[in-house]
């Protein structure tokens, strides 16, 4: 999960484009599912993994975020927090 977090980091110093960002946000996304899964099925998995796993879910909820106005931007459209949907 660090690698793929420290890749966006380093791609977004540098100038990404919109289509490279929302193919490193997906990388993370494999780590979590794979890093829950552990957790759930298998027992020498440690529990204290459980805090840094929260903390990468929450990071990649926020490049969603920024992954989803950047398309609303691009698309010229605007995002309405109120409802939760473009305009």
């Amino acid at each position: 999960m660090y690698v793929a977090a420290r890749s966006i980091d380093s791609a977004l110093a540098v100038g990404v484009n919109y289509s490279d960002f929302s193919g490193l946000v997906r990388s993370p996304s494999r780590e979590i599912v794979l890093a829950s899964d552990r957790l759930k099925y298998d027992p020498t998995a440690s529990v204290s993994m459980i805090p840094a796993l929260k903390a990468y879910q929450d990071l990649l909820s926020m490049y969603k975020d920024s992954e989803e106005v950047w398309n609303l931007q691009i698309n010229e459209k605007t995002y309405d927090p109120s409802c939760g949907s473009p305009r």
